[in-house]
């Protein structure tokens, strides 16, 4: 299990997270790489992110929003000698599209002596992380259920939808940087559809299957909470439902409760 929660760290990290270059400190002459990990959050500290904190260490940071209708920004920063160093192995041993910069930011940060040049060359190196995500090497040993629930809490999202008289639930992935990224893990699932705007996506018993195969492995995140609200309402039904004709008014009642829920949690 702790392979597990390690690869659904990773995960996470891939979809919120990002290595950089911190500035020189008063402590440390070279400047230090750090991890950061940001995420929008109504109801005060992030969950995913107090965990991280909990478990690795760092600082939290939060920027308010000037429009009281945007969401707080909070930010978590693993940077120093003693705490990165863990970090940045999880995310080299278990991530994909953020293994290679964390690998050299973790040979870098734990060399025994550093070289002139050593800090520019990695500051280069993550300054082009962004534009090389897509060539990222896919090992498809990577792709486990906790790495794909920890991406899913990062860059997923899961609702409720209606199309003329289809009500369902619809779930997603959204992974613009490596596209290759969502069919490896459609391929390792073997169900959902990649479509043209960079999202693995699925619906009705498709989206319950994900749900129940992710669930498991998240204990704190936002999207843990949606997945329980439609669990709660769940029966043989609840993911895919032909209406309203023949609905009892119960059930109309029952769905418009289930929406709501799902918006509530939305904006948290």
């Amino acid at each position: 299990m702790e392979n597990a929660s390690l690869e659904y760290d990773a995960g996470f990290l891939d979809g919120d997270g990002s290595v950089q270059l911190a500035k020189p400190s008063e402590r440390h002459a070279n400047p230090l790489p750090r991890i950061q990990v940001a995420q929008s959050y109504h109801a005060g500290v992030p969950p995913e992110l107090e965990r991280l904190r909990v478990r690795y260490g760092g600082y939290l940071r939060c920027d308010n929003p000037k429009k009281t209708t945007h969401r707080p920004s909070w930010r978590l920063y693993v940077g120093t000698l003693q705490t990165a160093p863990k970090l940045l192995g999880v995310i080299t041993r278990y991530g994909i599209t953020k293994a290679r910069q964390a690998s050299r930011a973790l040979e870098y940060m734990t060399a025994e002596k550093r070289r002139p040049g050593d800090a520019n060359a990695l500051y280069e190196l993550l300054k082009r992380a962004k534009s090389e995500y897509a060539d990222a090497v896919i090992d498809p040993s990577k792709i486990t259920i906790p790495y794909i629930a920890g991406l899913f809490s990062a860059d997923g999202s899961i609702g409720t939808g209606r199309k003329r008289d289809k009500f369902e639930v619809i779930a997603s992935i959204r992974q613009k940087s490596c596209p290759r990224l969502l069919h490896a893990i459609r391929d390792a699932l073997g169900f959902g559809h990649v479509n043209k705007c960079g999202q693995l996506t699925f619906s009705g018993q498709q989206a319950r299957k994900l749900a129940m195969l992710v669930r498991p492995y998240m204990d704190a995140s936002q999207k843990a909470a949606q997945i329980d609200a439609l669990m709660k309402y769940d029966d043989e039904n609840t993911w895919i439902r032909r209406g309203p004709r023949g609905k009892s008014v119960e059930q109309l009642a029952r769905d418009q409760e289930l929406v709501n829920d799902m918006r509530r949690l939305k904006r948290q």
